[in-house]
């Protein structure tokens, strides 16, 4: 069986099909990618009695953590730097306009780091959403549901949402239209939290 091969395994230099760059804040010598991989640029750094070094762009290799997560080893005026790769894309192509402190991966896949598997989420939102497989499989299986399974549930089978007139194949492609995390979304939908009076005026429910 072939095994999976993640983005950032490729070390190559060139871009791979669909990838955009941006430069990692704080760090200028360095650019992060929407398919998860980080590279050094191209740079010329000059040093004593008129010499200079240059430095051609390079991907940087990535490591595992003991979680799973992927870290990624940098260095800015000689001091090295150890990164979350996920928080690195998060905070170059994600908004977050209401704070929200860390990144959830929707798959639970932690090696994949592309934009679309990653999102801003609140502390509680990330430590509900750890336990989804479980959950999902618990419920398929016929285990009497709770509450948080059902929506775990409904998120895996994508039920169609409609909210403003608009009708959406999932609560994740609504969500991404209007910016709310997918999970606070999925709560006010299966009632596990109380959904604010500005989106029932919206219209948000299942179809």
């Amino acid at each position: 069986m072939k095994m999976k091969r993640y983005f950032y395994e490729h070390l190559c230099v060139e871009d791979l099909p669909g990838e955009k760059w941006k430069p990692i804040e704080n760090y200028p010598l360095y650019q992060v990618s929407n398919l998860g991989r980080i590279k050094s640029i191209t740079y010329e750094r000059f040093i004593s009695n008129g010499y200079t070094t240059f430095h051609t762009a390079k991907i940087i290799r990535q490591t595992i953590g003991k979680k799973g997560y992927l870290y990624v080893t940098i260095y800015e005026n000689g001091n090295r730097h150890t990164l979350l790769v996920s928080r690195l894309v998060a905070i170059a192509f994600i908004k977050n306009p209401h704070n929200l402190p860390e990144v959830n991966h929707k798959s639970e896949d932690k090696k994949d780091n592309t934009v679309s598997n990653l999102e801003w989420v609140s502390h509680q939102d990330n430590s509900d959403w750890g336990t989804r497989n479980e959950r999902i499989g618990k419920a398929i299986k016929g285990v009497k549901r709770t509450s948080v399974q059902k929506e775990r549930l409904s998120v895996a089978h994508g039920f169609p949402v409609k909210c403003e007139g608009k009708k959406f194949n999932s609560i994740t492609k609504c969500a991404q239209h209007y910016g709310v995390p997918h999970q606070t979304m999925t709560k006010w939908l299966n009632g596990v939290r109380p959904m604010p009076q500005k989106w029932k005026d919206k219209g948000l429910k299942f179809i």
